[in-house]
């Protein structure tokens, strides 16, 4: 293909589909952040993405002229890896003995947070890739698929903040992973003889998916945001306030039912 040759259908809507995936997990990952860690976690997310995004253009800087002789097997692989990673990444860091309130001293914790950032950044770079060498290999028709990348972010934007008031996170976490796959399908689907492996990409992405489910659930609150610790403190049993202490365990507990884990 030439950069002058108008891009398939197919794939300008993959960049929709990917590009709103990709904004979807980046407003997931604020809610998901809440709940497992403290809510301070959930401003690193913005800078996670433009990581990702900014790192996957030096790739194509590189490696532009390799990778765009196979343009549509590149970018479906590309696709393909924002959906596994974006799961991956969140059952990785779920077990991570990571303490937000000891980085301050802890070389260690540091180490933990720069390992957790770099996590979830790689699902970012996944779908960067696959946008930006579609740009890249359709550039005189680079506004269309420009075009295609902000209604699909503007559109998820508004599903997945509707889908979390219905919805479990991890539900909506399966949903944007099925979506990376999709887009992986349609990336390959405009060439004629990948069209049966655009169908097995998505059906298989989707039974992965969802045979995850049940390394998912309980989402596993860090151990260190736990009330409890703090209300056995002495200063806590000392405290003279003990109302306003049932009610902060009332509230916690609450929650810890609300997302699927049993209360401490």
């Amino acid at each position: 293909m030439r950069s002058d040759q108008r891009p398939p259908g197919a794939v300008v809507l993959a960049v929709g589909v990917l590009s709103g995936a990709a904004l979807a997990y980046e407003i997931l990952l604020i809610r998901l952040f809440a709940i497992i860690e403290w809510h301070h976690l959930a401003f690193l997310v913005i800078s996670l993405a433009l990581l990702g995004y900014g790192a996957s253009g030096t790739l194509l800087v590189l490696l532009r002229d390799r990778i765009l002789k196979a343009f549509s097997i590149t970018a479906g692989c590309a696709a393909s890896a924002f959906g596994v990673t974006a799961v991956g990444s969140l059952l990785i860091v779920e077990r991570m003995d990571f303490n937000s309130l000891e980085i301050i001293w802890s070389t260690d914790q540091l180490a933990r947070l720069f390992a957790l950032y770099l996590l979830f950044a790689v699902p970012f770079f996944c779908a960067a890739t696959s946008i930006g060498l579609t740009l890249t290999r359709f550039g005189e028709h680079s506004p269309r698929v420009y075009r295609a990348d902000l209604i699909g972010g503007g559109c998820s934007a508004a599903a997945i903040t509707g889908l979390l008031f219905v919805a479990h996170p991890v539900t909506a976490l399966q949903v944007v992973a099925c979506a990376g796959f999709a887009a992986a399908a349609l990336f390959l689907a405009h060439e004629p003889l990948m069209r049966r492996r655009a169908v097995v990409v998505m059906l298989a992405g989707i039974a992965a998916v969802s045979a995850a489910r049940p390394l998912l659930l309980p989402i596993r609150v860090s151990q260190y945001k736990e009330m409890s610790p703090a209300l056995r403190s002495p200063a806590a049993a000392s405290s003279r306030s003990g109302a306003v202490r049932s009610l902060f365990s009332r509230s916690w507990r609450a929650r810890r039912c609300r997302y699927g884990s049993p209360p401490a």
